[in-house]
């Protein structure tokens, strides 16, 4: 199947998964690279993968992945109206230990919003203010300065909660011993945190991005979602 790529030339846009146009058991990432991912029990629909929360994600193997990046973005679209798990959005970890690990997930209970990067078995997180577990589509970024993190929830930005190590901008580079990326679910020592409804589109950027730049693809791709 020839699937049309459907972006801007960005030389800074590392992964581009369109979910909602990539059917099958195995598709490629529509960037530069082109990265084969394995699909394990998420369907296909119109507006992207939906996870079943139980044992759906999307896999690939890959050696710390964008290891060179101190800074950058990650951006997507999402629904859910259950907030029964944590539900991972994207994650990248070390298979074998709960040691390393970069995340971007639903909150259990909660539904807020939760950005977390361990090394070495420290943690250092913040928590939005929003419960995106509502039955509508958002809008999610989460973007590194080097230094320091923002969320911004369909181009407007979150309140944030810092815990453990606090906001201090943690990316790839400072997040050794990684072995995977998935989609649907995080897998460190074991697989866990399946999502609960559907993820539409995942982007990742080896630059941060401003809220200006937010708001406009929020705009520009919001209609696919509605």
């Amino acid at each position: 199947m020839t699937i049309t790529r459907e972006f801007v030339h960005d030389p800074n846009l590392v992964l581009d998964l369109p979910l909602y146009k990539l059917d099958g058991e195995e598709f490629s990432s529509q960037d530069a690279y082109g990265l084969v991912f394995t699909n394990y029990g998420s369907l296909w629909t119109p507006h992207g993968r939906n996870f079943d929360g139980i044992d759906d994600y999307i896999y690939k193997s890959i050696p710390n992945f964008r290891s060179g990046d101190s800074a950058g973005a990650i951006e997507g679209w999402f629904r859910s109206s259950s907030v029964a798990n944590n539900q991972t959005l994207v994650a990248s970890g070390d298979t074998a230990t709960t040691d390393y690990y970069i995340s971007l997930y639903v909150g259990i209970t909660t539904g807020l919003i939760i950005f977390n990067q361990v090394t070495v078995g420290v943690s250092s997180k913040v928590t939005g203010a929003t419960n995106v577990c509502d039955g509508k589509w958002h809008y999610i970024v989460v973007s590194s300065s080097g230094t320091a993190w923002t969320i911004l929830l369909d181009g407007v930005p979150e309140a944030l909660t810092p815990t453990g190590g606090g906001n201090n901008g943690n990316w790839y580079a400072d997040t050794a011993n990684r072995d995977n990326l998935t989609i649907g679910a995080i897998v460190i020592s074991s697989t866990a945190s399946y999502t609960i409804g559907v993820i539409g589109w995942t982007r990742i950027y080896s630059r941060p991005m401003l809220q200006s730049e937010a708001q406009r693809r929020y705009l520009a791709s919001k209609w696919r979602f509605q």
